[in-house]
C-alpha cells in the first residue's frame, strides 16, 4: 500500500511490526478517531431503535384539569385487565388549555399513534369538541366503577384493533 511519501520515508525508517503499527496510528488518527466516532455513534442509534419498547395501546386523557394519579392507575389496571396477556398501556392525561400538550396530541394522531381517547362525562364543550374531532363516534363507551366518570372514544385509524377489541369485550361484558 503506497502513502503519502512523508509518511512512506518515515514508515520505512520503523524496524519492529509494532513500531510500524503504531507509527501509522499515529499518522492516520484523524481518519481513525472519526471512524472510532462513526462506530459509536451507529451503535448507540442502532442499540436505541432495537431497545425502544413501543405501546400496544395508546390512551390519551383530555380534560380541563389534570386527573389523578388514582384514575390513572384505575384505568391502566382496567385496561391490562381487559386483554388476555400482558400488554405495555401508554396513558397520558392532555390539558384542553395547553396549546403545547394540543399540538402533541395533534401530532401524535397524524402520527396514527393514539387507540382511545378518555374524557370526563362533566368536561367543557371546549374538550367534547377537540375530542370529537378525533374519534370514531360509532365507538364511545361509558366505565362503570371507579372510572363511571368518564367516557372512552376509539381514535380516528387507530393502530391497535387487536388491543381495543378487548377492551369492547370488556365493556359488554359488564
Amino acid at each position: 500500500m503506497k502513502h503519502r511519501p512523508i509518511i512512506q520515508e518515515n514508515l520505512d525508517k520503523e524496524t519492529t511490526k509494532k513500531g510500524k503499527i503504531l507509527y501509522l496510528m499515529y499518522a492516520y488518527k484523524e481518519w481513525l478517531i472519526g471512524l472510532g466516532l462513526t462506530l459509536v455513534i451507529l451503535f448507540i442509534f442502532v442499540f436505541s431503535m432495537l431497545a425502544t419498547q413501543k405501546p400496544d395501546l395508546s390512551v390519551r386523557i383530555i380534560s380541563d384539569q389534570p386527573v389523578t394519579i388514582e384514575t390513572l392507575d384505575h384505568l391502566s389496571t382496567f385496561l391490562q385487565e381487559s386483554s388476555e396477556d400482558e400488554i405495555l398501556i401508554d396513558v397520558q392525561n392532555y390539558l384542553v388549555d395547553n396549546m403545547d400538550q394540543q399540538q402533541i396530541l395533534m401530532a401524535q394522531m397524524v402520527a396514527k399513534e393514539v387507540d382511545l381517547f378518555v374524557i370526563p362525562n362533566d368536561s367543557s364543550e371546549k374538550v367534547t369538541s377537540l375530542v370529537n374531532e378525533m374519534i370514531d363516534e360509532q365507538n364511545v363507551f361509558s366505565l362503570d366503577g371507579p372510572l363511571s366518570d368518564y367516557t372512552v372514544s376509539t381514535a380516528i385509524n387507530a393502530p391497535h384493533e387487536e388491543q381495543i377489541s378487548f377492551f369492547k369485550k370488556a365493556l359488554s361484558s359488564n
